[in-house]
C-alpha cells in the first residue's frame, strides 16, 4: 500500500489556474489536468447564467479584491 500523500497548488485569487498532476498507476506517467481550461470550459457550458453576480459572495472579498471581480461582471443587456 502506498503512503498518502498530496499536493498544494497556492494561488491567489486573481490568477490563473494550475495545471496539476493526476497519479495514475505507478508504472504510468501522470496525466495532466489543466484546471482553468476546465474551469473556462465548465463556465461556458454550464448555465450559469441564471446567479445573479450582483449579490455580495460568501464569505465576502476584501475591498480590493471586490472592485477587482466587480470589474469581470457585465452588464446584463
Amino acid at each position: 500500500m502506498r503512503p498518502s500523500r498530496a499536493e498544494v497548488y497556492p494561488i491567489r485569487l486573481r490568477e490563473k489556474l494550475p495545471t496539476i498532476r493526476i497519479p495514475l498507476r505507478a508504472k504510468d506517467t501522470d496525466a495532466l489536468l489543466d484546471l482553468q481550461a476546465l474551469i473556462d470550459e465548465c463556465w461556458a457550458t454550464g448555465g450559469y447564467d441564471d446567479i445573479d453576480y450582483s449579490v455580495e459572495p460568501v464569505p465576502p472579498l476584501g475591498s480590493a479584491d471586490a472592485a477587482w471581480a466587480r470589474s469581470l461582471i457585465r452588464p446584463v443587456a
